[in-house]
């Protein structure tokens, strides 16, 4: 228990010494729900993205794409720095190239032993510096919870986010993922996953002013140290694009 308290204590003091920093969008750390477990001298390289599908032109084919390199530092705390480049319309209607947007500084920790409780806990801390003035920085932070049932386990992201710096706007965000996965062997788990934006905590948004996404996922293992994540998300709020097409890929390596 004191371990426990003292990893919390932790991450609370990086979250704050993060926002007191200067300085773009807000992000959720994107279509992904993130598992609490941190691997020691665990190497990491990621790519990850989501393209948008929509009747609607101003929805339609915008995407994020992100890049990163991570390392478990000890087996608690697991930090990883990302590039995001996205495409997305402007101003005038027209369909532009990709672009970089910002960098993140990601930060997991694990704070209870697998299995030791009825539900596993981490944290994940996010900071986002942006490549566009006109924004100002973004901390997001998440509780990240899994529990198994058998041969199915299920995880859940508590998401909040705040943008910090100059140009800020003085509003916290709020999401959730969920993710919930039939562990049929190492090279294919078929599962689902729920993704939401319900917008400030202090607005008075109906479902259909939130975004919300939910459809089929597939997770597993191409070699042992390659992992991928694929999902086809069906929009089922008016604000949300009708499909999106999500990846993941990871190459891992233990040292």
């Amino acid at each position: 228990m004191i371990k426990l308290i003292k990893r919390i204590s932790i991450a609370v003091m990086v979250c704050v010494g993060f926002g007191m920093g200067e300085g773009t969008m807000p992000a959720y750390a994107g279509l992904k729900v993130y598992d609490p477990y941190v691997v020691k001298g665990e190497l990491e390289l990621e790519a990850r993205g989501n393209v948008d599908f929509d009747k609607d032109i101003e929805k339609d084919n915008l995407q994020k794409q992100k890049y990163a390199l991570g390392y478990g530092v000890t087996n608690w705390w697991f930090t990883e720095l990302y590039g995001e480049v996205e495409k997305e319309r402007n101003d005038d209607g027209e369909d532009p190239d990709f672009s970089f947007t910002s960098l993140e500084f990601e930060n997991k920790f694990q704070l209870t032993e697998k299995g030791k409780y009825p539900v596993d806990v981490g944290f994940l801390l996010e900071f986002e510096v942006s490549d566009e003035d006109k924004h100002a920085n973004n901390l997001e932070w998440a509780i990240l919870l899994d529990k198994s049932i058998g041969p199915i386990e299920n995880i859940a992201n508590l998401i909040m986010e705040h943008e910090v710096g100059g140009g800020h706007k003085n509003e916290t965000e709020a999401g959730f993922a969920w993710s919930s996965r039939y562990r049929l062997g190492r090279f294919f788990e078929p599962g689902f996953e729920y993704h939401a934006e319900f917008g400030g905590v202090n607005e008075d948004k109906d479902f259909d002013e939130q975004e919300h996404r939910v459809g089929p996922a597939f997770y597993g293992k191409i070699t042992k140290n390659i992992k991928y994540d694929i999902g086809y998300l069906f929009g089922v709020s008016a604000a949300a694009p009708e499909n999106t097409l999500k990846w993941i890929l990871e190459f891992e390596h233990h040292f």
